[in-house]
């Protein structure tokens, strides 16, 4: 069983970061009075309120910040380092599967910087691989990061980007979960998946690692009850 995550906002989370970041560039009207654990703005909703201003050069700059010199300062999800251990633990192994668009990184150091916040925050110890540069895998089109969910050989893999799961690249064997912390505020990409697609390669939407944890409890008990483990939570 290999577990294939994808970095951007399902490791981690920038919200906090993008809406900080807004208020010292004072590029948008935010109350400055609310905090980032309320929770702040989603990073859509500054998107929406710069390019609706015709300020889309100003996103671009903001993403080259937050994902180059200041990404280590963004979070990680609430319950991912929990969701690795027990993948450690009990043999189940994790790959890490990043894309990023060429357009918005060309002059951010940004496999450097990821290499260093999985370090920061303890997540590289549980990924499989001997080295840092082994954890982790790059794409630069969603295209190439299909193909190498299927390479790496994953059984399950786990990413905020509905769209990767409907390309006919992704391998249709592969479990696939869509990691939608915001599915409350009715912001769900599978409202924007055709029933098509999805009765074709059906998708399990979790909000949290914990929801993701509970969905694969009985396929884990399963494969471990041989080795007579008790899995707490």
């Amino acid at each position: 069983m290999r577990v294939g995550i994808d970095f951007e906002n399902t490791m981690v989370d920038y919200d906090g970061l993008f809406y900080q970041l807004a208020l010292e560039r004072k590029d948008v009207d935010f109350d400055p009075s609310i905090s980032l654990t309320n929770p702040a703005p989603t990073k859509e909703t500054l998107r929406d309120q710069l390019i609706n201003n015709g300020l889309t050069h100003r996103w671009l700059e903001l993403q080259k910040i937050v994902y180059g010199s200041r990404v280590l300062e963004a979070m990680p999800y609430t319950g991912l380092i929990r969701f690795l251990a027990l993948c450690k633990e009990h043999s189940v192994e994790c790959v890490l599967v990043c894309h990023h668009s060429p357009r918005v990184f060309k002059n951010a150091n940004f496999n450097e910087m990821l290499l260093a916040w999985l370090s920061k925050y303890g997540v590289s110890k549980y990924l499989h691989g001997q080295s840092l540069t082994e954890k982790l895998y790059i794409s630069s089109t969603q295209e190439d990061m299909a193909q190498l969910v299927s390479k790496l050989g994953c059984t399950h893999f786990v990413s905020n980007g509905m769209s990767l799961f409907g390309l006919e690249e992704f391998p249709a064997g592969v479990s696939r979960f869509l990691f939608d912390p915001k599915m409350r505020k009715g912001h769900s990409d599978l409202l924007h998946l055709s029933n098509t697609t999805l009765d074709k390669y059906p998708v399990t939407a979790v909000q949290s690692w914990g929801d993701l944890i509970q969905q694969l409890d009985g396929l884990w008990q399963q494969r471990w009850k041989t080795d007579k483990i008790s899995v707490s939570y």
